[in-house]
């Protein structure tokens, strides 16, 4: 990972360097009696005075990353974010070779921010690091980082911040096959009614998952595989559309959570997870993928939630069963379909019934 180094340990380095340098040619030219002057204010702590006095051998020799570097240094120590931020894109584009230096510098200034509860000013601060290459930016402060954003409702800058430190789901037990009944072997699925995971099922591997930079292990701060975070994530790729991505951080989510313990909070999980089972299912059911289509309709009636479409899960299982050509079964869904719509109104009323009528009778 990318080598920390200590606010004002290369910068000294520098300074040194400067004075020594004067002292040598015996030179004197105003540029260098500013940059000594200024490196001699700051080790004295007077940050205000070396700002005047870099701005004065910026005024006379031009923007020489030496200069900006301290500039971006000495804004970092008054925790001014902004002005560190304008020296640091400054020196990088005046000098490339400058990212060491330039992260360090914004990365101590989003730790104090952190520190300090300053969530805006730590991601003012990072987000150029993060230009600059997640990798850099050490595994906590990652983390942080991600929240703030998942915090704002930037679900796409947040979910690539999760995925380099959490470590994704683990895949679900083997069961026996679930299809046994159709006479044919299905894959097993898990104890969460769900198929075995294939690379665009319930694996959850986006194909971000092992993003620059990423730790794991015992480099992982505790919090990473906290529920909050696992419900975070989930919620993000459900946000950006990706729901067969976000079923296995939901599910394991709720593994986490207390049997039988009702909370808010799982409530609101299993209403978002019903509501991706629904969707990865009818994507799967409508390019003829019935097995994993039954199992995850199977999964949301067993749950329950979202209500709301309870009438629709089951209409879509019995769908599923039909095509499997298990009409007795398919007749007990579309019937059940007729139950959670006593006023008999609504289309899906009437298609349950029509299927009722052809499956009975063989006539439309």
């Amino acid at each position: 990972m990318f080598g920390m180094i200590s606010r004002g340990r290369g910068l000294l380095a520098l300074s040194l360097s400067a004075v020594l340098a004067l002292g040598a040619s015996g030179c004197g030219e105003a540029a260098e009696d500013a940059l000594a002057r200024g490196d001699r204010m700051l080790a004295a702590g007077n940050v205000q005075e070396a700002v005047a006095e870099y701005k004065l051998a910026v005024r006379q020799r031009g923007e020489t990353p030496q200069v900006l570097l301290r500039l971006a240094d000495s804004y970092a120590r008054q925790g001014e974010v902004e002005e560190t931020v304008r020296y640091v894109e400054r020196l990088l584009a005046a000098d490339s070779s400058y990212t060491h230096e330039a992260g360090s510098e914004l990365l101590e200034l989003a730790r104090e921010a952190r520190a300090g509860g300053e969530r805006d000013r730590m991601v003012r601060a990072l987000e150029p690091v993060v230009e600059l290459g997640a990798g850099m930016i050490p595994a906590e402060m990652r983390l942080a980082l991600a929240e703030a954003y998942w915090e704002r409702g930037e679900h796409e800058r947040a979910l690539p911040l999760y995925l380099s430190v959490v470590e994704p789901p683990d895949p679900p037990p083997l069961e026996p096959a679930v299809l046994d009944s159709v006479g044919r072997a299905a894959r097993p699925r898990g104890a969460g009614g769900f198929l075995e995971p294939g690379p665009a099922d319930e694996s959850g591997d986006a194909g971000g998952q092992e993003a620059a930079g990423t730790e794991r292990g015992t480099l992982l701060p505790d919090s990473a595989s906290s529920p909050a975070v696992l419900y975070h994530v989930g919620r993000s790729y459900e946000e950006l559309g990706s729901c067969a991505e976000a079923l296995p951080y939901f599910r394991a989510y709720l593994g986490r959570r207390e049997a039988g313990r009702r909370t808010a909070e799982r409530t609101t999980a299993e209403w978002h997870y019903g509501n991706c089972l629904y969707a990865v299912a009818e994507r799967e059911r409508r390019s003829g993928e019935d097995e994993a289509a039954l199992a995850k309709l199977t999964r949301l009636i067993e749950l329950g939630i979202p209500r709301t479409l309870m009438d629709r899960a089951h209409f879509a299982r019995g769908a599923v069963y039909e095509e499997l050509g298990r009409n007795d079964l398919a007749l007990q869904e579309f019937d059940q379909v007729l139950r959670l719509n006593p006023a008999r109104s609504g289309p899906l009323v009437q298609m349950a019934e029509q299927r009722i009528r052809e499956l009975r009778y063989g006539s439309p």
